[in-house]
């Protein structure tokens, strides 16, 4: 049974603030300590779901179509900047979203629908973010901290959402590749 990894996310497109942002922190000079996302790949995952089976994903994606049809989109505020891991080795980069109960509703339908077909639903609360760098080993995170310090206000891009895509992840030697597989329509 072949299968591949998937997942259903809000796609965005490059975002020049954040592109000018990243730019100047690659200017910081940490060689290969971060792993820098692709801003032509960027997106806000809702569910990551996995390996799957390519002979099932027809019927998960028409149920994921029928959940959706009722779903609403809305306003995506991107905000803020921070870190996950711990302040003296911090993991990955970030900036963040307002809090939307539209976006809540779009990740539960995500669960519950996933959940019929055998994928365990999320352990972690719903954190919705744009991961800008995957820390690899970081000596001195300072610098980097007190530039992500600087953003932790900042309202980077707002911008109507009204579809869900899932995507294929192809995980290759210079990063994943995503390759969409399907668009679902919110209201």
């Amino acid at each position: 049974m072949e299968k591949i990894r998937i997942f259903l996310a809000i796609g965005l497109n490059d975002i020049p603030p954040i592109s000018a942002w990243v730019k100047n922190l690659r200017q910081l000079h940490y060689g290969d300590q971060l792993k820098w996302t692709r801003p032509n790949q960027w997106h806000l995952t809702v569910k990551f779901i996995g390996s799957f089976s390519v002979e099932v994903l027809p019927v998960l994606t028409e149920q994921l179509r029928k959940a959706y049809e009722n779903g609403n989109g809305g306003e995506l505020v991107i905000t803020g900047a921070g870190i996950f891991g711990p302040v003296r080795a911090p993991k990955v980069v970030w900036v963040g979203v307002e809090h939307a109960s539209w976006l809540e509703e779009v990740n539960r339908i995500a669960e519950e629908v996933c959940v019929d077909f055998g994928v365990s639903e999320s352990q972690r609360a719903f954190a919705p973010h744009l991961t800008l760098a995957r820390v690899r080993k970081l000596k001195r995170p300072v610098k980097l901290l007190n530039e992500v310090e600087k953003h932790k206000g900042t309202v980077w891009h707002e911008e109507s959402i009204k579809q869900v895509t899932l995507y294929k992840s192809d995980l290759t030697p210079d990063g994943p590749v995503y390759s969409v597989l399907e668009h679902f329509k919110l209201s």
